[in-house]
């Protein structure tokens, strides 16, 4: 008896060293045995002198009771909940997860013994429960979609838009699901765009999977194309990404439309006259370089979005950079491709500000608070991807596409942002565009010679030839110059603004002279000044071309104008001017084109604000007029505008010119592009105004953009 003892109080301090609870039932469903760690867990039965001996249902009274668990089934019906509760210990094999009113997490995993008592272990999976929540988080992030195969072909993890184009009609797409089924289900939808049969597709697809790595080109029916790049994991499994390709594919069918239409051109111009032989040839000729041309684009566009696709894994495969920020704004996770992207070793950024390590250029600005604007971008504007220039310590810059979630997990709140390089990309599309500029060049040189000649034998085509030939020098005119403002001024601006910003904060140590940092301050200033007016220009010249395009969505006007008043109220308090807001509770939305109603409405407060004296204010004002259409009023108490010149400042480049505007800068195109922008939306722009009172402009939205 006393080894049995012995052996028995061995047993007793082993399942007490346990970090985990263990408990045994009898067949009366009361307890006999509880180690130190079951009691642990619980505060409400940490101090009882002795449990054994109580039932089951008599400690989860004890526990509910003492409000030991969260859920709203619990508050509501707790005696319901112990029923529910007792029906699951009750079970043969009976595996439970609870949630504890302080955040903790407990699995409880139960078994019957031969006697009819229950052994049960409860075990505290919190930890593990916020990493699951930490890598869902950050696949639904992945702007591709992304899976993860086991050894045997049986689906363990994907996202949203993975699942969205493998879903099929009768089987939606969920773990546990084998490849060779979800392949099949596709091949069976009649949603493929292939040559092959199904069965041919469904059978080079499953042969393909042996391989180590492999990229295979999809097009459904609907007019989408992926690439799907796959990869196997040092375990055997596989690692999907499907990439949508649709855009470059459709400028794949545009440039060789426009290469069609160039060769009917040759047609018609060889049937003007038999004597034009030799010049047919020499067109046909061209017609080849071009095809030769557009062969060599798509075979390029084909490298780049394998080369994308090749570059997107998760954890060691995954080719986006990974950063996860508390609330505070301190780096909390950060993979290996973010350490290259931001040129920061992930130990030493662990625990530290991210605002330390690197710099975000939006627009060409540079952001001051970080993790404030990115909640701006997610809370307010609801801009959840965007794409950035990151300037880090070294002194590198890298164009970065951003995607920002949210996420939390053990009473905590986290941002997981997911960042993709997109420099190469930049850098084919310049490349692209470069040689679209190529040759549309020699085709109108040679249109040219073409025409002088027709021009000499056939009289009676000269007007239809000067009309061709002046509308396409006229249109190449117009692309050089976009072309030129775009990458010729902005590129070198955004150097010019970053250096002197550079300089400004003295990054790299003191520089001596205080009067260095003022002219560091006034380049600053005035190339920001000049690639605004950059920008306006190029917004008056799509309109005036009909190209621009409103995408348009249902927005609160409160978020427009607080995101204006944010980000003109500096610019108001140095000329000491108060900024007033007048917005009605529960005021309807707006549906429009959200990022330029504000660009509308942000011109004329910036306006306001630099026409007005210091002392003065400028007042926002939403109202409803009497068909129901939304009014966004500025109203100021600056220098005003006279009659007379009211027409002059809404045309492009239209300023007043007298003693009382000489010493404001700008170019006169705010209220202009605030005009346009509002007729696009079916609005117009309305003006009143005293000289030396005060002026005051509105926005008018009509009824059917309102929404209730």
């Amino acid at each position: 008896m006393p080894k049995e003892q012995s052996l028995l109080d061995e047993l007793t301090a082993a399942f007490d060293g346990l970090r985990t609870g263990f408990a045994v039932f009898d067949d009366a469903d009361r307890l006999i045995y509880g180690n130190q760690h079951f009691r642990y867990l619980y505060l409400s039965i940490r101090d009882l002198n002795e449990i054994v001996g109580m039932s089951y249902r008599q400690i989860l009274e004890i526990l509910v009771e003492d409000g030991e668990f969260a859920g709203a089934d619990v508050i509501k019906d707790p005696d319901g909940w112990i029923e529910n509760r007792l029906s699951e210990h009750r079970k043969e094999r009976a595996i439970t997860l609870e949630r504890l009113a302080d955040g903790r997490w407990i699995e409880i995993k139960e078994r019957q013994t031969p006697s009819g008592g229950v052994i049960g272990v409860w075990a505290d999976v919190t930890e593990s429960r916020r990493h699951l929540a930490h890598l869902e988080s950050a696949m639904d992030c992945i702007a591709d979609g992304f899976a993860i195969w086991d050894q045997a072909g049986r689906l363990y993890q994907r996202n949203e838009r993975f699942a969205e184009r493998y879903r099929g009609k009768d089987h939606p797409l969920k773990a546990g699901d084998k490849i060779e089924q979800v392949l099949a289900d596709i091949a069976a939808s009649g949603e493929l765009e292939t040559e092959d049969t199904p069965e041919s597709w469904l059978t080079g697809m499953l042969a393909a999977r042996n391989l180590p790595e492999r990229t295979v080109d999809i097009e459904f029916s609907d007019g989408r194309c992926f690439i799907l790049s796959e990869r196997r994991t040092r375990e055997g499994g596989v690692v999907s990404a499907l990439t949508d390709v649709t855009e470059l594919k459709q400028k794949e069918r545009d440039l060789v439309f426009r290469g069609q239409s160039l060769e009917l051109a040759v047609s018609e111009l060889e049937m003007v006259n038999d004597t034009l032989e030799r010049q047919g040839y020499e067109l046909a000729g061209m017609a080849e370089q071009i095809d030769a041309a557009h062969s060599e684009l798509k075979t390029k566009r084909q490298a780049l979005a394998i080369a994308e696709a090749r570059q997107r894994t998760i954890l060691e495969t995954m080719a986006d950079g990974l950063v996860v920020l508390d609330e505070r704004g301190y780096v909390e996770t950060l993979n290996p491709n973010a350490e290259a992207m931001l040129s920061v070793d992930a130990g030493e950024a662990l625990g530290r500000p991210l605002v330390e390590f690197v710099q975000i250029e939006d627009d060409d600005q540079l952001v001051g608070d970080i993790p404030a604007y990115l909640n701006v971008l997610y809370e307010i504007e609801g801009d959840h991807r965007r794409e950035f220039v990151i300037r880090t310590r070294s002194g590198g810059s890298l164009s970065v596409e951003v995607a920002i979630a949210e996420t939390g997990a053990a009473n905590q709140r986290y941002m997981v942002i997911t960042l993709r390089d997109i420099s190469q990309r930049k850098a084919a599309e310049k490349a692209l565009m470069e040689s679209y500029e190529t040759l549309e060049r020699r085709v109108l040189e040679r249109t040219e010679a073409l025409t002088g000649e027709i021009r000499q034998r056939q009289n009676t085509e000269k007007e239809l030839l000067e009309a061709k030939k002046e509308a396409e020098f006229a249109n190449w005119a117009k692309s050089q110059f976009l072309a030129n403002m775009s990458h010729e001024l902005r590129t070198p601006l955004n150097c010019v603004i970053g250096f002197s910003d550079m300089l400004k904060q003295q990054y790299f140590g003191p520089i001596g002279d205080d009067r260095y940092i003022e002219y560091a301050n006034d380049i600053s200033m005035s190339g920001n000044h000049l690639l605004g007016v950059i920008n306006d220009i190029l917004d008056v010249s799509k309109i005036e071309l009909g190209e621009f395009e409103l995408e348009e969505e249902s927005m609160e006007v409160s978020d427009i104008v607080d995101a204006c008043i944010i980000m003109i109220e500096d610019k108001a308090r140095l000329g000491n001017v108060a900024i007033k807001r007048v917005l009605p509770d529960n005021f309807p939305g707006l549906f429009g084109d959200e990022r330029r109603v504000k660009q509308a409405l942000l011109n004329l407060v910036s306006n306001a604000v630099k026409f007005t004296k210091p002392g003065g204010y400028v007042m926002i004002e939403c109202k409803l007029d009497g068909d129901g259409g939304i009014n966004l009023i500025v109203v100021d108490t600056g220098v005003g505008i006279s009659p007379s010149d009211i027409e002059r400042v809404l045309q492009p480049f239209g300023q007043v010119a007298d003693s009382q505007t000489r010493g404001y800068e700008g170019t006169g195109l705010g209220l202009s592009i605030a005009s346009s922008l509002t007729e696009l939306h079916g609005g117009k722009l309305d003006i009143e105004s005293v000289v030396d009172m005060g002026t005051r402009v509105a926005l008018i939205y009509p009824a059917s953009r309102t929404r209730q």
